[in-house]
C-alpha cells in the first residue's frame, strides 16, 4: 500500500474498536460512473453506507453539506439566500445551474424541469433531511463538483 491508504486503513480500524464509533463517507468525486478501482470502491462504500437504513439518515445529510461548504471553499459557493429573479427569501425550491443561486417557486416554474431541486435541509441547519432531499441535494452538490 502508498500514499494515503495505510493511514486510513488504520484510522477506519481504531474507530471500528470504539465502542461508540461513528462513519462518515466523504466521497467528492460522485462515482456514479466509475472507470478505475478507486471509482469503484467508492461507489460501492456509498451503496453500502446508503442501503443501512439508519446510516443513510444520520450520515449522508452531513456529506450534502460537506460537498457544498467544499464548494464554497473551492470558490463555487452556492448563494441559497434569495430567490435570483425576484429577490425574495420565501419559498426557495429551486438553483439555476447557470448562476448558482435560488430561484422561487413562482420564478422557477416555468423553467423547473431546467433547474435543479433545493432541499429545504441546505437552507437552514434545523430542517431536516426527508424523502428525496437527500438524492436531491446529491444532484445539486454534483452537478457543481463535475
Amino acid at each position: 500500500m502508498s500514499g494515503h491508504v495505510p493511514v486510513m486503513l488504520a484510522e477506519v480500524l481504531a474507530a471500528l474498536q470504539e465502542t461508540d464509533a461513528r462513519f462518515v463517507l466523504v466521497s467528492s468525486d460522485k462515482a456514479a460512473s466509475p472507470r478505475g478501482v478507486m471509482g469503484a470502491t467508492k461507489r460501492l462504500a456509498e451503496l453500502v453506507t446508503l442501503a443501512t437504513p439508519s446510516a443513510a439518515a444520520a450520515v449522508t445529510p452531513m456529506v450534502v453539506r460537506f460537498e457544498l461548504q467544499l464548494l464554497s471553499e473551492l470558490g463555487f459557493g452556492l448563494d441559497l439566500e434569495q430567490c435570483a429573479s425576484t429577490g425574495s427569501e420565501q419559498e426557495l425550491i429551486y438553483v439555476s445551474p447557470k448562476s448558482g443561486r435560488a430561484v422561487s417557486r413562482t420564478a422557477g416554474e416555468p423553467w423547473q424541469d431546467k433547474l435543479l431541486r433545493l432541499p429545504a435541509f441546505l437552507k437552514t441547519s434545523e430542517a431536516i433531511a426527508v424523502g428525496s432531499d437527500v438524492a436531491d441535494g446529491f444532484a445539486l452538490t454534483g452537478y457543481f463538483l463535475t
